[in-house]
């Protein structure tokens, strides 16, 4: 029972760290699927959890079959808008703006911010600092153009 706690508790602070640091995947592919196991290990985890719980409470074997299958198929389905929902909205595309001088991996991007064919208003236009820390991973913050200085970084406009 020790593993599937440990299990949960891995995978939940896996997701909130996932979501909290500034660091993103450099492939909305490999992102989708590392999110897709993290989620299914901790379905798979609770699912076992409950059922060593009922175990332990002497349930009838019929009954904590159902009771497993459903609750994996409720799990299913909330992961599913879990996904669902983070794919929908997200930052479209990379504009780069401004290059840095001493440091030509360093960029500034423009970023559009939408929800696809579920959003009625404008996109929003942000700016952010880019710096790849490797093949994949980069590290993404927000930042303000009006407060660059001029001579440390170059102007590009890429399209």
């Amino acid at each position: 029972m020790r593993n599937a706690n440990r299990s949960i508790l891995i995978c939940l602070g896996i997701l909130i760290l996932g979501w909290l640091m500034p660091l993103q995947l450099n492939s909305k592919f490999i992102e989708g699927v590392f999110f897709s196991l993290v989620l299914l290990v901790i379905s798979v985890a609770i699912c076992w959890k409950l059922l060593r719980i009922m175990e332990l409470n002497c349930v009838n074997l019929i009954v904590r079959a159902l009771l497993t299958l459903i609750l994996a198929f409720m799990l299913v389905c909330i992961n599913g808008f879990i996904l669902l929902g983070k794919s929908m909205c997200g930052y479209t595309s990379d504009r780069l703006l401004y290059q840095n001088k001493q440091i030509p991996s360093l960029h500034i991007v423009e970023r559009i911010y939408g929800c696809g064919a579920f959003d009625s208003q404008a996109p929003i236009y942000e700016m952010f600092r880019v710096r790849p820390l490797g093949s994949w991973i980069t590290y993404v913050s927000k930042t303000d153009t009006a407060t660059l200085n001029k001579n440390e970084w170059v102007a590009v406009f890429s399209k």
